[in-house]
């Protein structure tokens, strides 16, 4: 049971919003990408489905800020809060902090370029109606102009539209003598003039080939084909992985906290094979259950923060895609 100064979650405000407007439990979860059974805590009190204190106000603020309301309101202030701050509490609302000034900038970024827009349409509309007005003056002022390029164009069209004139064939060629002594010398050559292979080769020999008067012929060179990874095809990765374990470990391993650093997929698989894919944002953290060991393979080598049985873990050095996190039992 969670004492006043631990669990500083006014849940009751929580749950008196979702209930005013009138919210399922699943529905608001799916919303804020926490589980029901998270938000049922955040509303009732405890913390043993969050990793850190830290973690769990700033849930709370995420849940306020989708119901509407004010995020500090659902978090109580103590007397002493100024003087034992928490330095993890402080990263988490720092980090708040950078996510609201991102929004923030991003919505004026929209906001600029749906002004651009609108710029745009009402330049393009009062264009269209300056050119509909000059056709219009000059329809009514030289109609005659108009009216002959307008006869033209009628007339290229019905000669589109006419019907192609009958081919006639041609007249049959006359013999004359010296086709017909050609044909008679053509016809008297032997059927022994038939080149053999050896022949053919000996050809090919004697005539030399001119590089420059034969044109080359094009080849087409396959583009390399681009494997796409499915998300699901990570938890079939083989790579090994890198072993992290936890140095001071406070909670069973049968829960891992991912939060990656970079938008992408992330398959976590647990001791008994049972795989997880999640895609998640940039600094969108999601909890995986299943009892330990551990392989989690990332679509990105970048860094991820990994918590694991109570600690987060320090990522290795070398760049890697897959980590094994392997259980370290509480002294």
């Amino acid at each position: 049971m969670s004492t006043p100064n631990s669990d500083r979650v006014r849940g009751e405000l929580l749950r008196e919003w979702r209930l005013a407007q009138q919210i399922e439990l699943s529905d608001l979860a799916r919303r804020v990408n926490l589980s029901a059974a998270q938000v049922q805590q955040l509303e009732s009190g405890g913390s043993s489905l969050f990793y850190s204190e830290p973690i769990k106000y700033s849930a709370a603020r995420k849940v306020a800020k989708a119901l509407g309301q004010d995020p500090e309101s659902v978090i109580r202030t103590i007397a002493n809060e100024g003087v034992s701050a928490d330095p993890a509490m402080i990263s988490v609302q720092v980090l708040d902090d950078l996510i609201q000034l991102s929004e923030q900038r991003k919505s004026a970024q929209q906001e600029s370029s749906g002004g651009a827009r609108r710029f745009v349409r009402w330049f393009l509309w009062w264009s269209g109606l300056l050119v509909l007005g000059a056709l219009a003056t000059g329809l009514y002022l030289q109609p005659e102009p108009i009216t002959h390029w307008a006869t033209e164009q009628w007339a290229r069209v019905q000669s589109y539209l006419a019907p192609a004139p009958a081919t006639q064939l041609p007249a049959p060629a006359v013999l004359t003598e010296a086709s017909d002594a050609q044909l008679a010398a053509e016809a008297a050559v032997p059927e022994a003039s038939v080149s053999t292979p050896a022949d053919m080769a000996a050809l090919a020999s004697a005539v030399p080939v001119n590089s420059a008067s034969t044109p080359a012929l094009p080849v087409s060179v396959a583009a390399p084909a681009v494997a796409l990874a499915l998300p699901e095809s990570l938890c079939q990765s083989t790579e090994q992985g890198t072993l992290l374990t936890s140095k001071i470990p406070s909670k069973a391993g049968d829960m891992v906290y991912i939060v990656p650093l970079k938008a992408g997929s992330v398959c976590a698989k647990d001791g008994t094979g049972k795989s997880t894919v999640l895609t998640l944002q940039a600094k969108e953290g999601r909890s995986v259950y299943g009892p330990p060991p551990w392989r989690v393979y990332f679509e990105h080598t970048d860094q991820a923060q990994v918590y694991f049985q109570g600690e987060r873990l320090r990522w290795p050095e070398v760049p890697t895609r897959a980590i094994v996190l392997r259980e370290v039992k509480p002294q």
